[in-house]
């Protein structure tokens, strides 16, 4: 943590929200390791001001630490993405929340979904654009609202009706968040890369989402939008 737009001899005092407290100048840089994954309310004092700023902390490394990692790897190790979510438990519906809970729970380290956008511009998990194959319903997606899709109940992969609906992709990275890294697969489906972005961005999970690109296009469409983007064609 760093103070800035304050005199270098300005006393600081700083409250890391875990407990635990520093205090210095603000020529001083402070280092603070947190232990727990969560949200901080962090406060500090300086020249007679309050200001408080939250810090999110992941389990996970960033993307853009862990890739020069895997990279430096002599190939005897490999990063399981599971397609869908799970997809061959037959018993959980492919692109849902179960299917993130089961991952997490086997120790996956991507898990991979689709992406769609509603009549009302909501972005969705489903692999399909059409909603016949994975619900009790029948319709396409970008003719729908949220709240029709909603409506309508996942099936397993034998076909059997769950307690699940159709995740919204904020819904689905809010599961996954801190706890396993996501790789999107939207460019070929009806969510734009504005759309998509905008949720990414939103929860603070540009480094542990992998957004797949169907085209070099795609990529630079990507960057554009945001330059540390983890993308591949």
């Amino acid at each position: 943590f760093s103070v800035i737009n304050a005199g270098k001899s300005s006393p600081v005092e700083i409250d890391f929200g875990d407990g635990n407290n520093a205090s210095g100048t603000v020529a001083d840089q402070f280092l603070h390791k947190y232990m727990t994954a969560g949200d901080y309310k962090v406060t500090v004092k300086v020249s007679g001001e309050e200001i408080e700023k939250t810090v999110r902390v992941y389990n996970l490394l960033s993307l853009k630490a862990l890739m020069p990692i895997v990279a430096a790897q002599d190939h005897d190790k490999i990063m399981v993405m599971s397609h869908r979510a799970n997809s061959t438990d037959k018993s959980i519906p492919e692109n849902s929340i179960s299917a993130v809970e089961e991952c997490v729970r086997l120790g996956v380290d991507i898990v991979e979904a689709d992406t769609h956008l509603t009549l009302d511009g909501v972005v969705v998990i489903c692999h399909d654009q059409t909603i016949d194959r994975t619900t009790n319903g029948t319709g396409d997606i970008t003719q729908m609202t949220l709240e029709e899709i909603k409506s309508y109940r996942l099936l397993d992969r034998e076909g059997n009706i769950t307690t699940e609906t159709m995740p919204t992709l904020e819904e689905y990275l809010k599961a996954a968040r801190g706890r396993v890294y996501v790789n999107l697969d939207y460019s070929p489906r009806t969510a734009g890369t504005e759309a998509v972005f905008s949720v990414v961005r939103k929860l603070d999970m540009v480094q542990s989402v992998l957004l797949y690109c169907n085209s070099a296009a795609k990529v630079q469409e990507c960057l554009s939008i945001d330059e540390n983007a983890q993308v591949y064609p």
